[in-house]
């Protein structure tokens, strides 16, 4: 019987024992990945109702479905916590790294209820309600990222 061993050990790769620094070691001002996250989670649940709700009044027929719009809620916060694991070893949720997560987590939810909305007439959120809310929450997150990322920054400046 022959034993086959690698010429040299492969390295493996740990996020979390990097000799780096961390963003969040490096700005400790930032808020914990719980935190932004709820935070987010709940700027997605305001804008989507938000959006629907305007979109229901402004429509003939103002019927609102309960149901289905728990169910597209549920969606975005499932999107939004697949985005958060992909990234959460690498970056905190809240540092500007993860926007191009966010973006593509958005997008796909809005063009996945724009998809449903329209071609298979399954009604979670109205298409344009989908379309607005996500441009509205992701542009929201932007914003509190850039706001936290001041934040982190005016906190690490020596007091004069």
């Amino acid at each position: 019987m022959v034993a086959v061993a690698p010429a040299r050990t492969l390295p493996r790769p740990s996020c979390t024992t990097s000799r780096i620094p961390s963003v969040a070691a490096s700005m400790p001002d930032l808020p914990s990945d719980f935190s932004a996250v709820t935070r987010d989670i709940a700027s997605w649940a305001l804008w989507l109702f938000l959006a629907t709700l305007i979109r229901t009044f402004l429509s003939t027929h103002r019927i609102l479905y309960p149901r289905m719009l728990l169910i597209g809620f549920a969606a975005a916060t499932l999107i939004q916590m697949t985005a958060w694991c992909v990234t959460r070893y690498y970056w905190p949720w809240a540092s500007t790294r993860v926007m191009p997560f966010i973006i593509v987590a958005g997008t796909g939810f809005a063009l996945g209820s724009c998809f449903l909305d329209l071609t298979t007439e399954v009604h979670l959120l109205p298409w344009t309600a989908g379309l607005a809310g996500s441009a509205i929450a992701m542009a929201d997150q932007w914003r509190r990222r850039l706001r936290w990322r001041v934040q982190a920054r005016r906190a690490l400046e020596p007091v004069s």
